[in-house]
């Protein structure tokens, strides 16, 4: 009797050693094949991007291919995007800053975004900037709250106020009053997300992405325990849901890459959002909606979209989103 007993516990051990392996090999068999296919779909949008490269402005594409290069693992993807950020560095439009900022129209970001543009890739370059920025950062202190108006003021002071500390100019407090304020307020999840629910998302993500340097590096999950904890409800509410439209996937896709970044990818909603933005996918690489939609729009729901769907490196290339380093 015993020796029957023991061929039984035997084989049933072995049985659930079988079990456990098979569920093993499943689950792993399943998340390499998500993982294959999200590089797939990246890798199209990715050669989309570049597709595009004459027509978008060196400016807008030296940042869009930048944020990509840094964290891209694929390294072909990462020399095609290279090769792409040095040539229309060739096509800057060089400008040269003003002498004082006594003119109005410096309170407005379409006029003193250039000049910021301007004395960041001086730096890049290794020119003279720092007089320049001196008269720049002591404007902007003194004109502060007016240099921001409407929809997504906090986003825009997070962004405006990396840049300028990139500059070497002291506007941390402004960051992180910016970051308080994004804080402050209560995100109210709507399918379809409204304007307010889209603007307090991004203001969100753009914590994240100007405290990483643009996927310049990762950062502690635990000194952003608050961000990570909206980002996975959010994407947890809408993997659940039908169809997505364009706005709402661009903020989801913001989203992921703040787990990414976070080194929080490791849940299942992530995968539930990406399996969504790769069956929204165009099958000429791009994301967008109606055929009339601008190559613009285009650009960044795809630019998201693959840092998104994109496999991160371990370490992230050397060089700022808007100055990569050769």
């Amino acid at each position: 009797m015993k020796v029957i007993f023991d061929k039984k516990q035997t084989l049933f051990q072995v049985f659930s050693a079988l079990v456990v392996f098979a569920v093993l090999y499943f689950s792993y068999s399943a998340d390499n094949l998500h993982r294959l296919k999200s590089e797939a779909s990246a890798r199209n949008g990715i050669v989309w991007l570049l597709s595009k490269k004459d027509a978008m402005p060196p400016e807008e594409a030296v940042v869009v291919f930048g944020k990509i290069y840094r964290m891209v693992k694929d390294k072909d993807m990462a020399l095609a995007l290279k090769n792409a950020i040095k040539e229309k560095n060739l096509e800057l439009v060089r400008i040269e800053p003003p002498q004082d900022y006594s003119d109005q129209k410096f309170l407005q970001w379409e006029n003193l975004g250039p000049i910021v543009n301007e004395l960041l890739f001086r730096k890049c370059f290794g020119e003279d900037y720092q007089k320049h920025a001196k008269k720049l950062g002591d404007f902007a202190q003194e004109n502060w709250e007016k240099l921001f108006s409407g929809h997504g003021r906090a986003s825009r002071k997070l962004i405006v106020s990396y840049l300028l500390n990139e500059l070497g100019l002291e506007f941390r407090s402004q960051w992180e009053a910016a970051k308080e304020q994004v804080l402050s307020r209560q995100l109210n999840l709507q399918n379809p997300l409204n304007l307010d629910g889209i603007a307090y998302l991004y203001d969100l993500t753009h914590i994240i992405y100007t405290e990483s340097d643009y996927l310049g590096r990762y950062l502690p999950a635990q000194e952003f325990s608050k961000e990570a904890a909206i980002s996975r409800k959010t994407l947890a509410t809408f993997s659940s849901v039908g169809e997505l439209d364009f706005l709402t996937a661009d903020v989801l896709s913001e989203l992921v890459v703040v787990l990414k970044v976070l080194r929080r990818e490791d849940g299942w909603q992530i995968k539930k959002i990406q399996e969504k933005l790769i069956a929204m996918q165009n099958q000429d690489g791009y994301w967008g909606g109606l055929e009339d939609d601008s190559d613009n729009a285009k650009i960044h729901h795809t630019s998201v979209a693959a840092q998104a769907l994109v496999e991160f490196l371990e370490m992230p290339r050397q060089g700022e989103s808007y100055c990569v380093e050769f």
